[in-house]
This record gives C-alpha cells, structure tokens and sequence, in this order.
C-alpha cells in the first residue's frame, strides 16, 4: 500500500526517550501500512542506534533507519532523511517528544478534506510529569486560511500564524520538492528558516485547535538557554533567510511583510533570548541587533504591519532600535522585560 505520510525523526543521543517516541508513532490509529518513519541516527555515541535497529527489524514495513557517520545536526539529519520520503505529506516529530495516537490521522483527514498544503495541531509543554498549554490565548474553533493573491500572502507572512516549530504539522511534499525548500545544516533555529520559505508557496493552511503534540522540556538540559553558540545561530539563520527571500523574489511581492517577519524573527525573538536567557545581557548582540535592522531595513518605521501586528509590549521594544542604551540600562530594563513577562506567564 502507498505511504500516505512520511515522518522524519532525527536522533541524537537520546536513548532514555527514543523508545516513549517510537511508540507513540507506531501506534497511529492511522495503521502502519499508511505511514513511514524515518528515522536518522546523526553519529549518537550511545545506545540510541541499537534501540533504532531493533525496532526496524520488527517494523520493517514502515521503519527506515539511516546512520550518519558524521554529526549534521538536527536541520541536516532532516535533509538527508528527506531524499528517502515517498509519502504525499511530511511531518516530523523531535525524538524526545511524543504525540497522540490519533495526531497523524486528524492532521491528514483535515489535509484532505480542504485540499490544504500545510495542517498545524496545538501543543503541550511536557515535562513527563505535568503538561503546560502552548498559545494558552489560542482560538476555540479550528480555522482554515485561504490564500488567493498577493496581498493576503503577504498578510498570512507578516501575522505569522502558523509559528511554533516544524514538530506539530503536516507538509505537502510537492511544494517541498518543486521549490527545493531545505533546514540549514548544523544550526539551531532551523525551522524558523524553513517555515518562511513554505509559506511562500502555500495556498491553503488549517489550524487544529486540539493539543495532539508532547514537547518535551528536559530541566537537564537548560545549560543549552545560556549558551551563546546555540542563540548566535538565531542571527545567521535569519541573515541566511533574507538571502533566500531575495533570490526568491520575496522582496518584490511582500516587500513589507518579509522584512516585518524579519524583524520578528531576528529582533524581537534574539531581544527576547537576550533579556530571558541570560543573567546578563550580552551587550555587544545588542549592538549588532540595532545596527542590522537600520542597515536591512532604514525605513522599517514607515512599515504597514508595525501597527497592526505588533504588540504595545514589542512595541516599547522596537524603540530600543532607536535609543542609545547603555549596558547598564539594558540590564535594567531586562529585569522589568522579566517581571513583565513573569506576571503574564
């Protein structure tokens, strides 16, 4: 039988949580005979292969397992394990989480039924033990979205509706091949590099509003929140993504709303990281945060979707890119951004 739906797994070291992720997706009310998993060992030192391999062998109808040699990252491992697909849609899901037994056949009967190019669900943040809400604010009803011309294109670009990673929906795998969309290779971020150049070419997106997703926070792991390396990828994937969106032709048909989702997903997401992440702002990102947004984009003020899209917390924010701020008044006016963001948690 045809595959219906691909899901690429990339898997890193994760031996403790890859079998809670497995079991989750060969359990698919969809049935096995109409998915394909993917999954991509990138060069793991322990025992997460061996754990792959043996599931292959008892799944060997819908199970791939591809070894990297050489550590690609999570974007590269997801190209790799991209020339191997053969379903009509893609989803992929992070080896640490997990997902309801019924996502995939939600997400694709949605797909179907609307003839849409990309269906997102709602997620938890999932410690394992106790689950939070993402988008706590997030509608009741689901919602499809319609894209007939260039202006509501540019509108769907600049409200950046379907936000929120790669992990909780599904993709057509046409408009990935035929307009050669790809992950930046051994960079953090990479999704947010990836959904912008899709929604360039999409046509119809439906959202779930029902919780179908497990991301996991892993408390172990927040030495990542403080390293600089991992955030710095923030500012290449973004500089990489306005290249993109310039040999696209972006910039010709949603001139506004490429360089609105830019100074959303450079400035206010890297000044957000910069004030929450750090026990001190590293002043120099700063910097360099002012003086790309004035050399990318001088007019940015006269910019439509600053007023409509923009909230008056961001908007305090943006004004930063004008002043002349000293190391010490940044501290302070993180530590308020931090009360701030304390009370509306």
């Amino acid at each position: 039988m045809k595959k219906l739906i691909s899901i690429i797994i990339p898997c890193y070291n994760v031996e403790r949580y890859i079998t809670r992720c497995i079991e989750s997706l060969v359990n698919q009310t969809m049935g096995r005979e109409k998915l394909e998993f993917i999954f991509v060992n990138d060069a793991s030192t322990d025992h997460t292969l061996e754990i792959l391999l043996r599931y292959e062998q008892q799944y060997s109808n819908c199970f791939i397992v591809i070894n990297n040699v050489e550590n690609l990252g999570i974007g590269g491992a997801r190209n790799v394990a991209l020339t191997y697909v053969s379903g009509s849609y893609i989803g992929f899901v992070d080896s640490d989480d997990w997902v309801e037994l019924d996502m995939f056949e939600k997400l694709y009967n949605k797909a179907m039924k609307y003839d849409c190019d990309i269906v997102r669900c709602r997620s938890y943040r999932d410690t394992g033990n106790e689950k939070t809400e993402f988008c706590k604010n997030a509608n009741f009803e689901d919602t499809l979205f319609q894209i007939e011309n260039d202006e509501e294109r540019s509108d769907f670009i600049a409200a950046n509706l379907l936000s929120g990673g790669v992990w909780n929906k599904l993709y057509r795998r046409e408009i990935i091949f035929d307009n050669h969309i790809f992950f930046p290779e051994r960079l953090a971020y990479e999704d947010l590099f990836w959904d912008s150049l899709f929604y360039l070419y999409i046509k119809r997106a439906y959202i779930i509003e029902e919780r179908l997703y497990h991301y996991f926070i892993n408390y172990e792991s927040t030495v990542l929140n403080r390293n600089m390396k991992y955030h710095s990828d923030l500012l290449t994937v973004n500089y990489m993504k306005w290249e993109e969106y310039e040999k696209r032709g972006a910039f010709v048909k949603y001139k506004q709303a490429v360089e609105y989702d830019f100074i959303n997903s450079y400035y206010f997401t890297s000044i957000k990281m910069l004030f929450l992440r750090f026990d001190k702002v590293p002043y120099e990102i700063f910097l360099e945060l002012q003086r790309t947004v004035h050399r990318f984009i001088p007019d940015y003020k006269q910019n439509i979707y600053i007023k409509k899209y923009t909230s008056p917390l961001y908007q305090i924010l943006l004004k930063l890119i004008e002043e002349s701020v000293s190391a010490q008044e940044l501290e302070q006016i993180a530590a308020s951004y931090r009360e701030i963001s304390e009370i509306n948690k």
